[in-house]
């Protein structure tokens, strides 16, 4: 640990959000020099990395900033009389809803007024360094906030020091869920665990890639104790049939399909669906009486088939392919020589010739037709 002019461990400040501008609550964990620092001290860089924890409801996130991105927590409520043309405060908006609650940021007031006995106080919003708006006008008058500066230790009081220390209550700010509100005793399927609303045991949750749901590993049916070795996800429900030759063929309810490749989604347009002549491959593309879509086929190959169907798949996709190569623009054949990169030692036989896909994406730019991809 380094022992910093400005700050020390402990200290409650203010940190800004890079990607939004915003200012959070925060308290200081560690402090350590910069080792890519050069000895000329600057308002904005003291030569220290801060490892500043945000407290943001019931979020906490660990992150290293720079003195220029931290400052004591502002605790002093502005009353519209103590404003002035050019000060540099901090107010509550909301850049979506300026009407609505949202989050605090720097404001350059360039305006002052009292217009049938409402306040107005307007000016520049500041989010990053390059980024601002003019003009805005505050919702929230009654709330702005005084920004402290920062001191170096020594110039400060002894009642400023344990200022520091003092615990306040956090500003109000838009809540990360719109459904409870951020309510803590709520119980809420949209930010919390899917199938039980709780918001307990947030350690043991888990969050599915496709539906982007959290779930209690002790709320899966069946219960889990560890974490899953493989991403799975509830809405994909497997089954397995039996054909009959007796062989165990997948089968994919869904309930919707999302996230797929963009290859495929780009050269599905050019050739029709698969009707492979093997009647288990067909049988497995049509699960009986439900006929897929080129777009369940796709992420069924992608998802659940085995190797052995994925190569038969694939295999007759590429004969597809090759029948329609002078309507494919060259980029999107070299898309396609590396999605079937795994088929080089496969030989496909078109028109008498023996062919890979390497060969199909070395069709020149001249010989193709300029088309547009989806």
């Amino acid at each position: 640990m380094d022992r910093a002019k400005n700050m020390t461990v402990g200290d409650l400040v203010d940190v800004k959000e890079t990607d939004r501008g915003s200012w959070v609550e925060a308290s200081i964990l560690n402090i350590y020099k910069d080792p890519q620092y050069l000895p000329e001290e600057t308002p904005n860089n003291d030569g220290r990395v801060y490892c500043v924890r945000r407290l943001i409801v019931d979020e906490i996130v660990d992150c290293f900033v720079s003195l220029g991105e931290i400052r004591p927590r502002a605790r002093i409520v502005l009353q519209f009389e103590d404003l002035h043309v050019g000060d540099t405060v901090m107010v509550n908006y909301n850049e979506e809803d300026p009407k609505a609650r949202g989050h605090w940021y720097d404001l350059t007031v360039q305006h002052l007024d009292i217009v049938k006995k409402k306040k107005v106080v307007s000016g520049t919003l500041h989010f990053t360094r390059d980024s601002y708006l003019n003009n805005i006008t505050i919702t929230f008058s009654d709330e702005i906030m005084r920004i402290e500066g920062n001191k170096l230790r020594e110039e400060m009081t002894e009642e400023e020091r344990e200022l520091m220390h003092t615990h306040i209550d956090f500003r109000p700010r838009a809540p990360i869920c719109s459904k409870c509100c951020d309510h803590p005793r709520r119980r809420c399927r949209a930010c919390s665990c899917y199938l039980c609303g709780g918001k307990d045991d947030p350690e043991k949750q888990i969050l599915c890639d496709e539906c982007d749901q959290a779930y209690h590993l002790g709320c899966l049916d069946p219960p889990l104790v560890n974490l899953p070795e493989m991403d799975e996800c509830l809405d994909l429900k497997k089954t397995f049939l039996e054909s009959t030759d007796e062989e165990l063929i997948p089968k994919v309810e869904y309930n919707i399909i999302e996230h797929l490749r963009d290859l495929a989604t780009s050269f599905r347009n050019y050739f029709p669906a698969p009707n492979p002549e093997n009647s288990w491959i067909r049988d497995c593309f049509e699960c009986g009486d439900v006929q897929l879509t080129a777009e369940e086929q796709d992420a069924l190959v992608d998802m659940t088939c085995d190797g052995s169907l994925k190569s038969v798949f694939k295999e007759y996709r590429l004969n597809q392919l090759w029948k329609v190569k002078m309507g494919l623009p060259v980029p999107m054949l070299e898309e396609i020589d590396e999605e079937f990169s795994d088929l080089d030692e496969i030989d496909v036989d078109v028109s008498g010739s023996d062919t890979s896909v390497s060969e199909v994406s070395s069709v020149s730019e001249n010989e193709s037709v300029d088309l547009s991809v989806a």
